[in-house]
């Protein structure tokens, strides 16, 4: 019992040393960052706004300001995003709202500055506060964060095509050290061909094409395998390569 205390007491020490490394504004940003999310998640789900929130309910309350929609929808969509609201709804809005040309082009203006919107506000509020007590500290963590530094590129791109949460992505992204250019290229790769995909399903659901339904959601199920298959190609290569 004596020795499972004296345990117990030196790993809260060695806990509290490794989280007295971060300065007090870094721990600040911190919880104001950690709050933040916080506050986007229970507004989601205490709110319950997913379920009433419908695509062609968001196209109703949009389409009220005329000739300003484009620009209201991209301003929206960029601050939905960072606020946790699933793109994949906005995307087919968009299709539903502009068509899948002029959707895809207003959809990738949002998306580019909701990824950016999110990055930036983890990078500056969660960054150092990581940097002094996670990378100094776990060196598990500091391998990947180097590993995602050297492939900032690849990496934005092949988690973009992931069915991961898009802003929980960024966010993530944003406590590493991946070049705000390479997650920007990678991001705008990584998120063309749901958009294309999407914007069409949306566009198509809007004419009731049920051709181009069924096409869409075959092309959704073939790039939701890119992820799993790429992980499998990797894991593989490092069991040859120990």
């Amino acid at each position: 019992m004596f020795i499972m205390k004296n345990y117990i007491k030196r790993g809260l020490e060695k806990r509290k040393a490794i989280f007295n490394e971060a300065t007090t504004r870094d721990k600040v940003n911190f919880a104001i960052f950690i709050l933040l999310i916080l506050f986007f998640i229970g507004f989601l789900y205490y709110s319950n706004i997913i379920n009433y929130t419908s695509s062609s309910k968001i196209q109703e309350e949009i389409e009220r300001f005329g000739i300003l929609v484009p620009i209201v929808f991209v301003i929206f969509y960029s601050i939905a995003t960072a606020a946790l609201l699933p793109a994949t709804l906005l995307i087919i809005t968009g299709g539903a709202l502009f068509g899948t040309i002029e959707g895809m082009i207003y959809v990738a203006i949002g998306s580019i500055l909701g990824a950016l919107l999110s990055f930036f506000i983890a990078k500056y509020l969660g960054k150092s506060f990581v940097d002094r007590v996670l990378y100094k500290n776990f060196e598990v963590l500091r391998i990947y964060n180097q590993l995602l530094k050297k492939g900032g590129i690849l990496a934005t791109f092949i988690l973009r095509l992931a069915p991961f949460h898009y802003s929980g992505i960024s966010y993530a992204l944003g406590l590493t050290d991946v070049k705000s250019t390479h997650y920007l290229i990678g991001t705008l790769l990584g998120i063309l061909p749901s958009i294309i995909i999407l914007t069409y399903f949306g566009d198509s659901l809007a004419r009731f094409d049920w051709l181009g339904i069924v096409v869409s959601i075959i092309l959704i199920g073939l790039l939701a395998l890119v992820y799993p298959i790429y992980i499998k190609k990797v894991r593989r290569e490092m069991k040859e390569g120990e």
